[in-house]
């Protein structure tokens, strides 16, 4: 399924992509312990949407036989095309950052959300051939929202305790960071963090892509 989307076959140029893109192209780098931003906040929330893809763990090459890659990379396509088509519409940013789960060390998760970054946004490039000066890296961030919403739907017995260290201090206070990591890592003896390694991380290895556009 989607065989030019899993193997970067063939290109997709569209007319007048570029120009409508050029009204803000952000792209925003996701790393476990670095200095974090504000998310995207458009004023248009309807036409805000968010499309992540997945990666095995210390993996970054984009695989669209894992989970819905490929459905979410036509998903990507079909709404660049979209906006090419529409002149009414008006790009208000296209974000794409990398993220790896927290059981890595910090330098191997900066480079794993570095490179699942780049592994989207080579996409982005190579299906609407997008200038590369057009792209630009931002600052870092951690998926702490996403870790919260997948532990808020595990139906744990501890997810409130979780929850609640995940949910003390600053997300973009390294320390609070650690003090979060130490904290969860002695949860009942290792047993919490040993089934988040296994059942909530993996859904941490992503690189999202955000789209706000208005008419």
């Amino acid at each position: 399924m989607y065989p030019s989307l899993c193997r970067y076959k063939g290109r997709l140029w569209l007319p007048g992509l570029a120009k409508a893109l050029a009204v803000n192209l952000l792209f925003l780098l996701a790393v476990q312990d670095g200095v974090a931003a504000a998310p995207v906040r458009g004023a248009y929330a309807g036409l805000r949407t968010e499309i992540s893809v997945d990666f095995d763990i210390n993996r970054w090459n984009i695989d669209c036989g894992l989970a819905s890659n490929a459905e979410a990379l036509a998903e990507i396509k079909r709404q660049l095309v979209e906006i090419a088509g529409d002149t009414s519409l008006v790009v208000e940013s296209v974000t794409v950052r990398g993220a790896a789960s927290p059981d890595g060390g910090t330098r191997l998760n900066n480079e794993l959300s570095r490179r699942r970054m780049e592994s989207l946004m080579e996409y982005v490039n190579r299906e609407t051939g997008l200038p590369d000066s057009l792209l630009a890296s931002g600052v870092a961030v951690i998926p702490w929202d996403t870790f919260r919403a997948l532990v808020s739907r595990g139906g744990y017995p501890w997810q409130e305790a979780v929850l609640e260290v995940i949910g003390e201090g600053d997300d973009d206070s390294p320390a609070d960071v650690n003090r979060r990591l130490r904290a969860l890592k002695r949860m009942e003896s290792g047993r919490v963090w040993h089934i988040l390694a296994k059942e909530v991380f993996p859904g941490m290895r992503k690189a999202y892509r955000w789209l706000s556009r208005r008419r």
